[in-house]
């Protein structure tokens, strides 16, 4: 049986959308239960929504972490070729050119994930 929260955590971008839309928490709380068999009470919902949001927070904080870091490491290296990174020059900048602070959670999420996997690839030399 799957936990409740690994179940709400699946189903947040439809509840960001909801709330987004100007839905109450509890007509959040009853569609979950109605269409996404998730019963929730109130108290619980907002714990949950609490805590996953400081989860995508404490990810997003180490992700700003780890482009400080890795920008200043750039900065400081000489002779390196830097012309097979993307966009490691302007760490806060998307493709897009939105900044972080206008992007959704899955926006955020996906450019992390994009930094982590450039930051592990083998340098070509």
């Amino acid at each position: 049986m799957r936990k409740k929260f690994g179940i709400f955590k699946e189903k947040y971008p439809h509840i960001i959308s909801m709330l987004e839309k100007g839905y109450p928490y509890t007509d959040v709380i009853l569609d979950l239960k109605d269409n996404h068999q998730l019963d929730l009470s109130f108290n619980t919902f907002r714990s949950y929504l609490y805590r996953y949001r400081k989860e995508l927070n404490s990810v997003m904080n180490t992700s700003e972490k780890l482009t400080a870091t890795h920008t200043y490491s750039d900065d400081h290296l000489k002779n390196v070729d830097t012309s097979h990174k993307e966009d490691s020059l302007q760490p806060t900048l998307t493709k897009v050119g939105r900044t972080q602070e206008n992007m959704s959670f899955r926006d955020r999420g996906q450019l992390f994930i994009a930094r982590l996997m450039s930051e592990s690839e083998p340098n070509e030399d």
